[in-house]
């Protein structure tokens, strides 16, 4: 059985703030006590959203609106197809149980069934 990341203990969670949206540099790493945040298992359709649209934030961040979305639905498609193989975790403000991070941690059964034919 794969441990799972509540079994783990940490002093500080460092989550990638993405760009500003003015000046467009690179924002600092936001740190915050581990005690401030709930590390848990992505569960359902609204954590795949809102994991989809950290995604988006993080890697296109100046993407149009129309395009913001299709990235969104597409990380959302993605990652519900990967659900089963691998283990995903959110990262939740406790105040606010918003998701500020995300983690996947790809299994190796996922690794070997993404080969395909190439191993033969």
């Amino acid at each position: 059985m794969l441990p799972t990341m509540a079994t783990y203990s940490c002093g500080l969670l460092l989550l990638c703030a993405g760009r500003s949206s003015i000046d467009r540099a690179p924002l600092p790493l936001l740190s915050m006590p581990a005690s401030d945040c709930v590390v848990r298992d992505c569960q359902g359709r609204a954590d795949d959203l809102a994991v989809g649209r950290l995604l988006r934030v993080v890697f296109a961040p100046e993407s149009n609106p129309l395009s913001a979305a299709a990235i969104v639905a597409e990380h959302m498609v993605g990652l519900n197809e990967r659900k089963a193989a691998n283990i995903q975790l959110v990262a939740t403000a406790e105040a606010t149980e918003s998701i500020i991070g995300f983690v996947e941690v790809y299994t190796p059964t996922f690794l070997l069934s993404s080969m395909g034919d190439t191993c033969e």
